[in-house]
């Protein structure tokens, strides 16, 4: 019998020594205290047996096998391998009664109080604690009350399985009967509002009903009589609310640790289902929200709650229920029995996707440019899978690094003129985002709106887009409706993004006018925001401000005066938008391509960041923006005649240098270049005519000044002198070369026609 003991007090201390790494002082004492008393037995027996000349009898092993009595399990490997293979396999088929591993061992792996409080401690004799056999501590009746309200005052703030479990073993050393009643009140008594704490105080109770288990008992008492307290009482209040969901919530936790007898559990759910009112349902959606699942795929319960389950289907179509209620319960009944799930069936991409990939998100940067927009254009566009490949990445800047963003409208710019029809949507699509992020105002989008309007800014510079889609842009941002309150400052970060990275080319003639109009807008929204501005923002706005405009000024009082200027301005704004869908853009389109035949090369390495495409007048660095459209309107039409005058002067000059050059060869007095305003249009231009006035003279024109003003004077020229002469050769060849020009142009008109007729 002593034997057999030891065995089993070594079995325990060696599980003990694994689990935890320690073995508690006074069982070893214990252990080695016994093992010497049947050391010295057993050599007693052996002297007795050899004076009595007797056969000693073997020593009993405890009737184990030796791989038992080392605490060794051979085929312990291969159990846990089985459980843990079912339990992955369960998890994966979502037939497991746990949504994940870790919810699995927050239920299950619950803390083994023998491991770490020693035996005496765990019984209960008459409302103390027994001492612990041959020579255990003695709990100090003086401290317990101390301790226990230490843990009490605690419980409140611990919400981890470490911390719930080291509670369980601090109240395990105080375990009297006092105790257990305190724990029970306290279990009871937790608020309303605290429902976070219902899982950990379940565990709790799971953990100490191992050496407590009339805490068990007691909590499900009263759990049971709260239970139907409330069910009896109508009262619908906020309160009598709270009240129901915490005891439905607990009563939950403690079913999924397999603490409430099934007689209790099913009788919660069926009363509610024979109710049938609003606040029976509202309760029995929260208890099914909290342990439906682990009823459903328990065996020992699974059949019984389906039947429950399929109960409250028919009631709930025999019944009427509000939207509320209902949406309640097709909640719970989800929880309980998800609906079937189709697999998502992630498709690889192809060999070409991956090597598209790699060109714009790995290989790009400011060195091999060039390079990547070389295989990018030998890429097979006619493939639908290339195309739908490159306008993804050609859509999706924020993919990039945000300084690499430019360099993607580089490659835009280098393809644009030659897969024009296939950039066109590429261009709506970018339109269209940044709009759409203006309508639905997503955060967790508020760094791929920003990457947009960094992109259409790039777009800009590198002559993609034109000026209009920019000004159109920032006016959206400022004049378009949309969820955009008082306290939401994301506009302004957009605005002054694009001001960033493309403002330095309005700066001069007609786009300086518009940026000044926008200004003025930007001016009125920013001062309807709330007051002050967050320190980043205003930081944000200062810098680009100072960078845009150097000397322009923002005061807090004019805001009144600059919604006067901005209600002038607005409808003058609408007028002229719709006039640059017929007009406008087209006309800037020509601007442009006018500018970028000089440079060809620059207009495709490198961005502009002066543009001046719109530069129509000279405007003053410092002049302000027009207050009224009639004044804008006056002064559009003085910009127009500034520039046919400067248009017509710099002709005149060009004439009068020409003629100089032509009479210096002659001989004949030369006349100095004067700039005429009123340049008659004869001269050079209409020597032909005068030639047939004689057949021995030609008419040429001499300008001469008197005083301030350009007088031009004929001149007959005989027609055998070098100037003659020469002019008629030069007039010769003109004629010869617009014939052959002529023939050319007839001869591939005719094969043009004949290649469309095979």
């Amino acid at each position: 019998m002593l034997t057999q003991h030891l065995v089993q007090q070594e079995e325990r201390n060696r599980d003990a020594y694994i689990r935890s790494g320690e073995v508690f002082e006074d069982r070893q004492q214990t252990f080695e205290r016994r093992a010497a008393e049947l050391a010295r037995l057993v050599e007693a027996a052996k002297g007795l047996s050899e004076q009595l000349s007797v056969r000693m009898p073997p020593v009993a092993d405890g009737g184990k096998a030796p791989e038992a009595r080392l605490g060794v399990n051979l085929d312990a490997k291969s159990v846990l391998a089985e459980i843990g293979a079912k339990m992955e396999q369960e998890l994966a088929s979502g037939q497991s009664p746990w949504e994940d591993e870790e919810t699995r061992f927050f239920y299950t792996d619950l803390c083994d109080l023998r491991m770490h409080v020693p035996a005496a401690l765990l019984k209960d004799a008459g409302g103390g604690a027994a001492p612990a056999e041959g020579g255990g501590e003695e709990v100090d009746a003086a401290s317990v009350p101390a301790q226990v309200n230490a843990v009490l005052a605690r419980l409140p703030s611990l919400a981890s399985r470490e911390m719930i479990d080291q509670a369980a073993v601090e109240l395990a050393f105080c375990n009297t009967r006092a105790t257990r009643a305190r724990l029970v009140r306290h279990l009871l008594g937790v608020s309303r509002d605290r429902r976070d704490l219902l899982p950990y105080y379940a565990r709790l109770v799971a953990t100490l009903h191992a050496c407590m288990p009339d805490v068990t008992h007691g909590v499900l008492a009263g759990l049971d009589a709260e239970f139907r307290a409330l069910h009896r009482r109508r009262a619908n209040d906020v309160g009598t609310a709270l009240s129901r969901a915490r005891n439905a919530v607990f009563l939950g936790e403690l079913v999924k640790f397999g603490r409430v007898p099934e007689h209790l559990v099913f009788y919660c759910i069926k009363t509610l289902l024979d109710d049938f009112g609003v606040p029976a349902l509202e309760v029995l959606a929260l208890f099914l929200e909290t342990c439906g699942r682990y009823l459903v795929r328990t065996p020992a319960t699974a059949e019984r709650m389906s039947g429950m389950l399929q109960l409250l289907q028919r009631k709930r179509a025999a019944h009427h229920t509000d939207s509320r209620v209902a949406l309640l319960l097709d909640n719970a009944y989800y929880q309980c029995v998800p609906p079937p799930r189709v697999a998502v069936v992630h498709e690889a991409p192809t060999v070409m996707q991956q090597f598209i990939t790699h060109l714009f998100c790995h290989m790009l940067n400011k060195h091999n440019v060039d390079r990547v927009v070389q295989l990018v254009r030998r890429l097979d566009w006619t493939r639908d899978e290339v195309r739908a490949a490159l306008a993804a990445r050609f859509t999706r800047p924020w993919e990039l690094k945000f300084h690499l963003v430019h360099l993607l409208a580089r490659i835009m710019r280098a393809l644009y003129p030659v897969h024009n029809a296939f950039f066109v949507p590429v261009l709506d699509a970018i339109a269209e985002a940044i709009h759409a992020g203006l309508e639905q105002n997503v955060y967790a989008a508020n760094q791929q709106r920003v990457a947009l309007v960094h992109y259409l800014g790039e777009l800009y510079n590198y002559r993609v887009v034109n000026s209009h889609v920019v000004m159109d842009c920032l006016a959206r941002f400022c004049l378009a409706g949309g969820p955009d309150g008082a306290t939401d400052y994301f506009r302004i970060t957009l605005v002054c993004t694009l001001l960033d990275t493309c403002g330095a080319c309005f700066d001069t003639g007609l786009a300086r006018k518009r940026m000044d109009e926008f200004l003025l807008a930007f001016r009125v929204y920013v001062g309807r925001k709330a007051q002050p501005l967050p320190a980043d923002v205003a930081y944000r706005l200062q810098h680009t401000l100072e960078t845009l405009r150097p000397k322009l000024v923002w005061r807090d009082d004019d805001q009144a005066d600059a919604e006067r200027r901005l209600d002038a301005v607005l409808p003058f704004y609408h007028r002229r938008q719709l006039a640059n869908v017929a007009a406008g853009a087209a006309q800037e389109s020509d601007s442009e391509s006018d500018s970028e035949s000089d440079s060809e090369s620059d207009s495709e390495q490198g961005p502009r960041r002066h543009h001046d495409d719109d530069d129509e007048s000279d405007a003053a660095p410092d002049a302000a923006p027009p207050a009224t459209a009639e004044e804008i309107e006056a002064l559009e039409r003085e910009q127009e005649a500034a520039r046919a005058r400067e248009a017509e002067l710099a002709l005149d000059n060009e004439l009068a240098q020409l003629m100089a050059e032509s009479s210096a060869g002659g001989g004949a007095p030369a006349a100095p270049p004067m700039p005429a305003p009123a340049l008659p249009q004869h001269g050079l231009f209409g020597r032909s005519d005068a030639a047939r006035a004689g057949d021995d003279t030609m008419v040429f024109s001499l300008l001469s000044r008197r005083g301030h003003r350009a007088h031009a004077q004929a001149v007959h020229v005989p027609a055998t002198a070098a100037l003659s002469v020469h002019v008629r050769q030069q007039l010769e060849e003109e004629a010869h070369e617009r014939q052959q020009l002529k023939a050319y142009v007839l001869a591939y008109r005719d094969r043009e026609a004949s290649d469309g007729a095979r």
